[in-house]
């Protein structure tokens, strides 16, 4: 053969390993849900975090896409050290949601991916931008009857009334309070 086949081959068996590098790579990012899922729980991350929404800290769905495995580990582990260390992605979390989340050292790299798989096994497809999330309300009549005097003749008459009622029975009463002063004097 020639060498040209040879460096031909080389170049093949060369792709063949690096394809296969990052496959494995790709499945040692996977992670184990089941167990992700257990972590998840176990450290109380469900307190603060949904996987699809905003909560007292952010949605997790889609955190492997937004930032690097190392990172997310160093701040799994230390939020607040990448804080003081000026992190800028930690510093922004932290302005938008104004709490420090707690640290969990005790958490590797592989419990980081586990849990990275649970999220990712349960994220839901975001919706799409020509859908609006929330629907506007409807609009309401206002539930009230306008008063007019042709209308509501019989209304204010009542209305009237009632009240000449209780004048009347106040000045009475004061009438009635000044007649038994003037016997106690």
């Amino acid at each position: 053969m020639s060498k040209f086949v040879y460096k031909d081959m080389l170049v093949i068996l060369g792709l063949c390993m690096a394809f296969h590098a990052m496959a494995a790579d790709s499945a040692a990012v996977r992670g184990n849900a089941d167990r992700g899922k257990q972590l998840f729980e176990q450290q109380a991350c469900n307190s603060c975090h949904n996987i699809n929404q905003r909560a007292v800290g952010p949605a997790l769905a889609g955190v492997d896409q937004r930032r690097s495995l190392d990172w997310i580990v160093k701040f799994v582990r230390s939020p607040k050290a990448m804080i003081d260390a000026g992190d800028t992605a930690a510093v922004a979390l932290y302005n938008e949601f104004h709490i420090i989340m707690p640290d969990h050292p005790s958490l590797n790299q592989q419990d980081v991916q586990d849990i990275l798989a649970y999220i990712d096994a349960n994220a839901q497809a975001a919706p799409a931008a020509s859908q609006p999330t929330i629907s506007a309300p409807a609009v309401l009549e206002p539930n009230y009857m306008p008063l007019s005097f042709q209308k509501n003749a019989v209304f204010f008459l009542s209305y009237l009334f009632v009240v000449l009622i209780l004048v009347i029975v106040l000045l009475f009463a004061v009438k009635v309070k000044d007649v038994e002063r003037s016997r106690h004097e």
